[in-house]
């Protein structure tokens, strides 16, 4: 394992500095600047620090000039979205348990997993006294929270409301001005302003026809993210099989077409990666496994996602997984499999089954996410949309420019540190446990800038 030197540790501790710079490589400088951390007292809760959550709402955003994250008075259960500026001054919550609900009877409960970019935060919010779960925007510097939409609200499909099968697991992402998210199979759009609500991907009036798949070929929609006047997701039909296509954000176009049944086959799609793409980089020159593309991801004119070969032999295990990039001017590329070597960990990038990451996130040319090697150890590391060189960021066990060091659980981060939100430019932010030499175990967000 690779860690900054004493010297390096012992100079940033010595001039109690929160942002030190961390050399990783020749190329990559990695500054670490302390946003918030559980030993920091609350404003306005006099007596109380921050207790900074985990799970899916834990892992903060980072939209360049502004960090979020959830937290919560130590030991209250008053639950709470925050932003910083990048240096970790100007604390603002936005949301609290006190908070009134747009559109609800209520005020917010527990949740707040948020996506944020430019200066808007996507939340995700329940109504304590309904339970009824929506969408909600606010600015990132604090201000009035607008309703985007909840399970009373009309589908614009005419199909009725989103009712009881809730938004909580629907997948969603934020473009610069446009949420995007997927309810049963079909993908939804709306601005942050809040109007108007459309249905860019319908599964009851869209295929996509592509040979390879059973049935019609792909027909359900979902997993989106956008980027400009583009959108990426995830194909799938009943039996699971999937694709990754692009499509306009303005939503599908279609002719009749016998492929598509009764609905219309799409024609302004553009595929990817399907069952019928080689895998780059794969020594066994196979096709994409039908069942495994996962959580694409679009900055720009970059595309990141996740998937695998087929096992070599019937029923046999999956022996190679990553996450691939396409750019505008390289083509489809591996970023990482599980052949390539874990930079400052030993031996190779781990797959489990048909998946390679916890967790990654893009921005223009850079491509963050989440690796173990080959001793059960998770990092976070970096690596271009292009491909090329990738280099450690964190990973548990080492020593932080601060003097703490990062811990998790059997080698795994104890909660989620990143989210699809999470990286802006050549910054990322990220939720670290750690213990620290003077005040014990403890939980941060810090900004990591290179």
């Amino acid at each position: 394992m690779r860690t900054n030197s004493p010297i390096l540790v012992g100079l940033c501790v010595a001039l109690c500095l929160c942002s030190c710079a961390w050399p990783q490589s020749p190329a990559v400088t990695f500054t670490f600047t302390k946003i918030v951390d559980s030993f920091e007292a609350e404003p306005g809760q006099p007596g109380y620090t921050f207790e900074i959550s985990g799970g899916v709402a834990g892992a903060p955003g980072n939209s360049g000039t502004k960090i979020s994250f959830v937290a919560e008075p130590i030991e209250t259960a008053d639950f709470q979205l925050w932003t910083s500026d990048t240096s970790g001054g100007t604390l603002v919550k936005l949301v609290d348990i006190n908070t009134p609900i747009p559109g609800g009877t209520g005020t917010f409960t527990d949740g707040y997993a948020h996506r944020i970019a430019g200066s808007r935060i996507v939340f995700l919010g329940i109504d304590d006294a309904t339970s009824t779960e929506g969408y909600y925007s606010v600015p990132a510097a604090g201000g009035k929270i607008i309703k985007l939409v909840n399970q009373s609200t009309e589908k614009p499909d005419g199909s009725g409301t989103f009712g009881p099968t809730g938004l909580t697991a629907a997948p969603f992402n934020l473009n610069a001005g446009t949420e995007v998210f997927s309810v049963l199979g079909a993908t939804f759009s709306i601005p942050v302003s809040g109007t108007p609500l459309a249905e860019p991907a319908n599964p009851y009036q869209y295929v996509i026809c592509e040979s390879g798949y059973s049935g019609y070929g792909l027909t359900s929609f979902s997993s989106p993210d956008g980027s400009g006047s583009t959108m990426v997701l995830v194909g799938s039909n009943v039996l699971g099989e999937t694709g990754i296509i692009t499509a306009p954000l303005s939503g599908f176009t279609g002719v009749a077409n016998a492929c598509a049944g009764t609905e219309l086959e799409v024609t302004n799609a553009t595929a990817i990666a399907t069952v019928n793409t080689a895998v780059p980089a794969d020594p066994h020159h196979r096709n994409f496994d039908i069942y495994s593309f996962a959580g694409p991801l679009i900055s720009g004119s970059n595309i990141v996602f996740q998937g695998a070969a087929p096992p070599l032999t019937t029923n046999g295990p999956y022996d190679l997984a990553g996450l691939y990039g396409q750019t505008s001017t390289t083509g489809l590329r591996k970023l990482v499999d599980s052949r390539t070597a874990v930079p400052g960990g030993t031996g190779t990038f781990q797959n489990n089954g048909n998946t390679i990451s916890g967790g990654w996130a893009i921005s223009g040319s850079n491509v963050v996410f989440r690796g173990t090697d080959a001793a059960s150890k998770e990092g976070i590391y970096l690596v271009k949309a292009a491909g090329g060189t990738i280099t450690k960021i964190v990973a548990v066990g080492d020593v932080l420019p601060d003097g703490r060091t990062v811990i998790g659980n059997s080698g795994s981060f104890f909660q989620q540190p990143i989210q699809a939100s999470s990286i802006s430019g050549a910054s990322l932010a990220v939720r670290l446990d750690f213990t620290d030499p003077v005040q014990g175990v403890g939980v941060g967000i810090y900004r990591v800038s290179w």
